[in-house]
């Protein structure tokens, strides 16, 4: 079986890139919501179908799992930690993982900063801080997986002060938490990503909940408001959840465009590439959103100490 998967991708990669995009005319990515709703694959994937004659077809959801199962895509990308990707790797569904960009996380606030965490460059300190808080400060937990094992990482950083009345865990997580949050004027932590759609709808969805989230003054940042009362104050120190490409194993899905999706896994790993995502920014927001991990791969997969 090994031979007869040798032999078969010699003779597609000896037709040239012009035959196989003419056989595999598309390669057909599933990635979760983020890289698409921010704007990244727009800014990045035009330069890719130009150069390889590929056209790029995208699914964004978190099901994009069960589409690759379904044998309906030749690239995934996902968070490394996300609850499908171990199970598709370990069952032998996907090729080797490449980590292509992160995604940053932030503690949110709101406007008046009461515990004056705005700017600290350590995490830890702002989460003391805000426990420590004279002001009323309080802090929502989020209750998604990751987001609750950052929160316990910076309680243990600031020293496990005694969770009593600045700390409120009401058991929701992601977009309901940051409603929460902006309700009571608490801290909470947030990947950028999705805090940026929560704020550009939860004036409308303050509305039809009867709320009164009003708009807050304009940030220190000109052009950018901050709907609701809460913006992102800290980032240094914060982490970032690397998200990886997969190349759909074709020897379990035929059908695959095996060349196509190695070749825009390379491109998403080339220098200039990572750099763009590095300085790539939202619409909606000047703060870094994306971080380049290339680096994280092996130096092979980087074209690294190849002969020219």
């Amino acid at each position: 079986m090994r031979l007869t998967c040798s032999i078969l991708l010699f003779g597609i990669v000896a037709l040239g890139p012009t035959t196989v995009a003419a056989q595999f005319p598309t390669v057909r990515l599933a990635v979760v919501p983020s890289p698409e709703g921010t704007g990244l694959l727009h800014e990045l994937l035009p330069d890719f179908e130009r150069e390889s004659g590929y056209r790029v077809v995208v699914y964004s959801g978190e099901d994009l799992y069960d589409v690759a199962r379904a044998g309906q895509a030749d690239l995934v990308i996902s968070h490394y930690g996300h609850n499908g990707t171990e199970a598709f790797m370990t069952q032998g569904l996907g090729l080797w993982p490449r980590a292509v960009f992160a995604n940053q996380i932030a503690m949110i606030g709101p406007n008046g900063d009461p515990a004056q965490i705005r700017g600290l460059q350590d995490a830890g300190e702002a989460f003391r801080q805000i426990a420590l808080s004279r002001s009323g400060a309080q802090f929502v937990s989020n209750n998604s997986a990751v987001m609750k094992y950052i929160e316990s990482m910076l309680w243990e950083a600031a020293g496990r002060p005694a969770k009593n009345l600045w700390y409120v865990d009401q058991g929701a997580s992601e977009a309901d938490g940051m409603a929460l949050a902006a309700r009571i004027k608490a801290y909470y932590i947030f990947a950028l990503p999705p805090f940026l759609t929560w704020q550009h709808t939860c004036p409308n969805n303050a509305r039809s909940e009867g709320g009164e989230w009003p708009l807050a003054r304009p940030s220190a940042v000109p052009h950018y408001p901050t709907p609701c009362g809460m913006e992102a104050l800290v980032l240094a120190g914060m982490p970032a959840r690397i998200m990886v490409s997969i190349v759909v194993n074709p020897q379990r899905f035929p059908a695959v465009n095996l060349v196509g999706a190695t070749a825009l896994q390379e491109y998403l790993l080339r220098p200039a590439v990572q750099a763009r995502i590095e300085s790539f920014r939202d619409s909606r927001s000047k703060l870094q959103l994306w971080k380049a991990v290339g680096l994280h791969n092996s130096a092979a997969a980087l074209g690294l100490g190849k002969q020219p």
